[in-house]
């Protein structure tokens, strides 16, 4: 075969490389465009039926970023009228972050950094122990169907990364929106373990990996990076 025969055989892969570099972009910023447009669309109209915004957040216990992110999260959400729907979950290491080993000193120092460009308490203390963990989880899950979820995160989170103190009353829940009164409504491990695979299931098909984040009105937003934007979203979308 000569080489121009080979060439024009070869124009419509060509011909199709053109087009998908040309077009591709442009139909994938409308389309995203056109969601966004009937996202404001529907949460204004939700808005003018007096329903308020809805924030789907999905946080991580022995994530530092959320105990510097999520009081903020709250305060945001609350003067616009919004409602937080705080779900607990247990991370896995996906691929792109750093190792196991690695990530927690990573991490933290990460949150001290974002604390001090927002202006935020950063968390003092270091990665709580596996124990610790599972004694704010039961609580967690009680939290959220009992419908105080975001409470429990904000405060909680305040607890588990706060610098170490030898002051008993001031650790493991003393200040818990779970009292001790509902210490017996506490769930047990399995129900525990299902509610949270749940949590990570639900998150896992809105197509979404990290924590903490929170979906909006079909936006996707890193709480501990997009606060800012996370504030002008929610004004978008007032009636």
């Amino acid at each position: 075969m000569s080489g121009h025969a080979a060439e024009l055989l070869d124009l419509p892969r060509r011909a199709g490389e053109r087009l998908r570099r040309r077009w591709l972009p442009s139909l994938l910023l409308g389309a995203w465009r056109a969601q966004e447009s009937l996202a404001v669309t529907g949460a204004r109209l939700s808005g003018l039926l007096r329903r308020p915004l809805h924030v789907e957040c999905y946080y991580a216990l022995d994530c530092p970023y959320g105990a510097m992110a999520l009081q903020a999260l709250s305060n945001i959400a609350a003067r616009h009228g919004a409602v937080i729907d705080a779900r607990l979950i247990r991370r896995e290491t996906a691929g792109g972050q750093p190792e196991p080993a690695v990530r927690p000193a990573y991490e933290l120092l990460d949150a001290r950094r974002l604390a001090r460009r927002y202006g935020l308490p950063a968390p003092a203390g270091r990665v709580p122990d596996p124990e610790r963990l599972r004694h704010y989880e039961s609580r967690a899950v009680a939290a959220e169907q009992s419908g105080r979820g975001i409470e429990f995160a904000v405060e909680a989170l305040r607890q588990l990364w706060r610098a170490r103190t030898d002051d008993p009353s001031a650790d493991d829940g003393a200040n818990s929106p779970i009292g001790a009164g509902e210490s017996a409504q506490l769930p047990d491990t399995a129900a525990v373990e299902a509610w949270l695979a749940r949590n990570r299931h639900r998150l896992q098909q809105r197509g979404h990996w990290s924590v903490p984040s929170v979906r909006i009105a079909g936006q996707w937003f890193l709480v501990h990076e997009r606060l800012e934007q996370i504030d002008a979203w929610l004004a978008r979308l007032a009636p």
